[in-house]
């Protein structure tokens, strides 16, 4: 028994150990397997705050990179508007409006040259020795001969404009450059309330040379501008003697008023600004439109003819022999020799048909110079060219058609054969055409196309009452085939275009001039 219990025991003994060992074992295990997976978290965890500052590092460059192409785009937007304000000079006003998307051609590389905006500095300093041979023609300022185009454009942005607009070869550029200039006279004049000589040169230069910036298609302007201008020089008192600016102060000194600042003399500058606006509101009476500045009261002579005879004896050789003196010299004549062919019955009739015969001769003087002048000076004429044309064809139209006992009418076709000369003015239209070819579309006509066109419509409406004078065979709009011309359709027959026979004497009412450089209305 005591045997067995021993056995018993020994081999409980020994079971237990071998649970403890299983038991040491098994916490071996779970301690080993614990070990492991702390091991594998902190080394996942060591590798993802590695990849963190990795990660984070990727977004801040790429943030940088966002932020530097963002500023790059900005400062490209701000060199470009930099540059283009460099290029198209606004005035000094607090805030500006965006310029226009036609303006904003630095944005437009591969923009046609002539769809550009204004010209090339290439191109602006050829249009400026053009225009300084134009001036020769109405010198109603002065540029000096070292002024390039870039100074002018520097210096006197609107003016350097307006003259790019009227001298430019680009029809749809001088469109764009157009309405650039309402929206910028706008802002200076409205806006900006701004009272310059430049602004009125620039003006001026739009008048003056309106056929280059008219059209039917185009907006109404010489009367507005010249009203703009003639505010300029009433603002600026540049219409008063110098001692007349001063005399409010004088009437106010008597009650301690302040000392009368000594007179300003007149500047040349100004000098020919005022008169050269004088001329061209004077012309632009004949359309009964707006009223010509007041001429100095030392102009108002009793007799016109001998004023005019003094002119031209006093006028040196070397502007006695410009052909546009010349011209409105003979257009003046015309204009004072036409009271006979309107004082009608109030006059008897021996002056009356000298006035007349004198008018028909000063009449054909003017058509002579007219068509010696060569092709390259007719294209900067100024606008009073055409205002002369249209008088001295309605004066010449009205002379030939005259139904007066007293007036002989074969005396009208062997001085000033109408027909003869409206062949001749629409032949140097068409050589005018062809010499100075305008860049643009098809649908773009230039002024000259416009007025050849128009005056063969003149022709043919006037035709049927010159062909009942014995005025001998006249040919038709038709058979007037000029050598290398596009053939013209047949035009209809407009009776507007006929002038009325109770034409004013200062020949207002000219259709066909109308219809070439469109209305004149605001």
């Amino acid at each position: 028994m005591v045997t067995s219990r021993k056995r018993v025991a020994k081999r409980t003994t020994a079971s237990r150990t071998a649970q403890l060992e299983e038991k040491l074992d098994d916490l071996v295990s779970i301690l080993r397997a614990t070990q492991q997976q702390q091991h594998q978290h902190q080394h996942q965890h060591h590798q993802h705050q590695q990849q963190l500052p990795q990660e984070q590092q990727q977004q801040q460059q790429h943030q940088q990179q966002h932020q530097q192409q963002h500023q790059q785009q900005h400062q490209h937007q701000h060199q470009h508007q930099h540059q283009h304000q460099h290029q198209h000079p606004l005035p000094h006003q607090p805030h500006q409006p965006p310029l226009p998307h036609h303006v904003n051609h630095l944005q437009q590389p591969h923009q046609p040259p002539d769809r550009l905006p204004e010209p090339t500095p290439s191109e602006a300093e050829v249009y400026l020795i053009k225009f300084r041979q134009w001036l020769e023609f109405f010198p109603f300022v002065y540029l000096a001969p070292d002024v390039t185009a870039e100074a002018l454009h520097r210096e006197h942005p609107f003016l350097w404009l307006c003259i790019m607009c009227v001298t430019s070869m680009s029809m749809p550029q001088q469109a764009a450059m157009r309405d650039r200039l309402r929206q910028d006279i706008a802002q200076r004049m409205i806006v900006n309330h701004d009272r310059t000589l430049e602004v009125a040169q620039g003006l001026i230069v739009l008048t003056a040379w309106a056929t280059m910036s008219a059209g039917p298609g185009s907006k109404p302007f010489l009367t507005m501008y010249t009203h703009l201008c003639s505010c300029i020089i009433y603002e600026l008192n540049l219409t008063k003697f110098p001692n007349e600016e001063q005399f409010a102060t004088v009437c106010f000194k008597a009650w301690g008023g302040r000392n009368v600042p000594p007179a300003k003399e007149r500047t040349m500058e100004e000098r020919r600004l005022v008169l050269g606006f004088w001329y061209i509101t004077s012309l632009c009476r004949d359309y009964g439109r707006p009223d010509p500045n007041k001429a100095p009261t030392y102009i108002h002579k009793k007799s016109l003819l001998l004023q005019l005879q003094k002119i031209r004896d006093t006028l040196p050789p070397a502007a006695a022999s410009k052909a546009v003196i010349q011209m409105q010299l003979f257009s003046t004549e015309t204009q004072i020799q036409s009271v006979g062919l309107f004082g009608g019955a109030r006059i008897p009739d021996a002056p009356r048909i000298d006035a007349m015969y004198a008018a028909l001769v000063a009449a054909r003087a003017w058509y002579e110079v007219l068509f010696t002048i060569p092709l390259a000076e007719f294209i900067g004429m100024p606008f009073s060219l055409y205002v002369q044309l249209s008088q001295i064809h309605a004066l010449l139209y009205r002379v030939t058609t005259l139904d007066d006992p007293a007036w002989d009418k074969e005396i009208v076709r062997s001085t000033a054969d109408l027909g003869n000369h409206l062949d001749r003015t629409i032949d140097l239209f068409t050589k005018a055409e062809a010499f100075y070819p305008l860049r643009g579309g098809p649908e773009d006509v230039s002024i000259f196309g416009k007025c050849t066109k128009v005056l063969r419509n003149v022709r043919s409406n006037w035709e049927p009452a010159i062909v009942q004078q014995p005025m001998g065979g006249l040919p038709t709009p038709s058979s007037q085939v000029v050598p290398g011309a596009a053939p013209q359709p047949p035009l209809l027959v407009d009776h507007s275009m006929m002038p009325d026979q109770d034409l004013s004497a200062d020949f207002g009412d000219i259709n066909w001039m109308t219809q070439v450089f469109g209305p004149w209305e605001l």
